[in-house]
């Protein structure tokens, strides 16, 4: 579905009724032959939500149906604004989309040029079905909620039923694919990639000036004519909410650090891997500790050359173990350490750590599989670093402890 190409002019209400089996016919052809981008799951659920005497006069399913597809216009309500996927996040996808697709990023400027929508939004769609979307649903489905309100209030009976039909469908469809098909996500996606790229430039002209970092700096400080606090403001007058979404980043940021932190020293322990599985690395770096120490042991070897030594003996023990991680995390063994992760929620004596491990949790159950990989590498780690600090397992005092079998777990 992701290649299909998708229009972005809003759907116009047709003068007259047609029979709702030629219309969802005519519909499903201009979808098979690429006209617009539309999601046939979208199509089975809308009926069991709402009831044909709820649609806005002159309008029949399908063209209902448009709407919702064609909903990227509700963006621009005010209560939609402050809503973002991470922009960081969706110009990285949005950029391994583009790369993906034989596109030349350095053309990159040339997608948002004028005849090129249909390509761009194609890319937006395919960036919306990879980003993580549980903790963005809930945000969206509360300022849906409020929109249908305040349209009540006002009158506006088809703004609100659109805003209530989208929300139920948002909040019951499972499919990520049917979710990116909806105007209302691909709008938000695209939101989030313009202030992406906005982010990107910023950098790029601080590290020409300073080699700084756009997070960094100090409120109202500035680099020669570079002013940092009338870029963000401009940002907020384009973008209203996004200073907010920031301070709730760098909060959320400083709960990550600290987590991280917690596991590395070891005041936080959350046992996600078995004694022989860390035991197996434990091996592997001792083995490079020994092969270190013959090093030593050879008098005519400079100082550079040892380090040179050591260097390649410890990228070589962790790229093992990072090997070694990739092949015991697969979907069994990823549901057991989300569901140990709930149940460390659940316990008081963990109540502290509730919000970093929520954030663990929904990074395993919602990133690509190469992240989900990486983060489980660095949340091994922690525990064969704490298992070699400590020196408490049979390992350390018996090397000659048979692990070859999980050579080819």
């Amino acid at each position: 579905m992701g290649k299909k190409k998708n229009k972005t002019k809003s759907a116009k209400k047709r003068k007259n009724k047609k029979p709702r089996s030629k219309s969802k016919n005519r519909e499903k052809s201009r979808f098979e032959s690429g006209e617009i981008l539309f999601s046939p799951s979208i199509e089975e659920l809308i009926p069991q939500i709402v009831d044909s005497e709820m649609l806005p006069e002159d309008d029949d399913l399908t063209d209902f149906l448009e709407k919702i597809v064609f909903s990227s216009f509700l963006i621009d309500e005010p209560e939609l604004q402050g809503v973002f996927f991470d922009p960081d996040l969706t110009l990285e996808e949005f950029l391994d989309v583009v790369t993906e697709n034989d596109f030349d990023i350095d053309e990159l400027y040339v997608l948002f040029e004028e005849g090129n929508e249909e390509k761009l939004w194609t890319f937006v769609q395919i960036t919306a079905n990879r980003l993580p979307f549980n903790r963005i649903k809930d945000a969206i489905l509360v300022r849906l909620e409020d929109l249908g309100l305040r349209a009540m209030r006002d009158d506006n009976s088809e703004l609100a039923v659109a805003a209530s039909i989208l929300g139920n469908i948002i909040d019951r469809i499972e499919s990520k694919e049917a979710l990116a098909s909806i105007g209302l996500i691909k709008g938000l996606v695209m939101r989030s990639l313009l202030i992406g790229l906005e982010f990107a430039r910023l950098r790029c002209e601080l590290e020409e000036r300073e080699g700084a970092d756009v997070f960094s700096l100090q409120n109202g400080e500035k680099i020669s004519d570079f002013n940092l606090d009338e870029r963000f403001a401009e940002l907020e007058r384009i973008y209203p909410g996004l200073m907010n979404y920031l301070d709730n980043r760098a909060q959320e940021e400083g709960i990550w650090d600290e987590g991280m932190e917690a596991l590395n020293k070891g005041e936080l322990t959350l046992n996600l891997f078995t004694d022989k599985e860390i035991s197996y690395a434990v091996e592997i770096f001792l083995t490079a500790i020994d092969k270190f120490r013959e090093a030593l042991q050879d008098n005519k070897e400079s100082s550079e050359k040892v380090a040179k030594i050591f260097f390649e003996l410890k990228t070589e023990a962790e790229e093992k173990v990072e090997e070694f991680v990739g092949r015991i995390i697969n979907k069994k063994r990823l549901q057991k350490m989300i569901k140990r992760l709930s149940a460390y929620m659940d316990d008081p004596d963990y109540g502290e750590w509730f919000d970093f491990l929520l954030m663990l949790k929904e990074y395993l159950t919602q990133r690509k599989p190469e992240d989900i990989n990486q983060l489980s590498f660095e949340l091994f780690m922690t525990e064969v670093s704490q298992a070699m600090e400590n020196k408490d397992l049979p390992i350390f005092k018996d090397r000659s402890i048979d692990l070859s079998y999980l050579d080819n777990n």
